[in-house]
């Protein structure tokens, strides 16, 4: 929006900078949903072929979706702090 208004050669590369920015976080978020899926046909697959050992899969695919989950983001509390918090 800054291009079109000031019209200036910086203001038109900050905004395709902008939208590559957003371009390669689409394309991450999309990686990361497809590694998701992957692994959980993998999780279908093993729990078929080795039910013996499902236990140990679960802990170690438990592991992998902790890692590959996005962690929620903070917002931080508006207002004033009491003395009492």
């Amino acid at each position: 929006m800054a291009a079109t208004v000031l019209r200036s050669p910086a203001a038109i590369d900050m905004s395709v900078y902008v939208v590559r920015a957003f371009i390669h976080m689409r394309r991450a978020l999309a990686a990361q949903s497809e590694l998701a899926e992957e692994l959980r046909k993998l999780k279908r697959g093993l729990a078929a072929k080795f039910g013996q050992y499902d236990e140990q899969f679960r802990i170690v695919f438990a592991a992998i979706d902790e890692l590959i989950t996005p962690p929620q983001p903070r917002k931080p509390r508006i207002g004033f702090r009491h003395d009492d918090e």
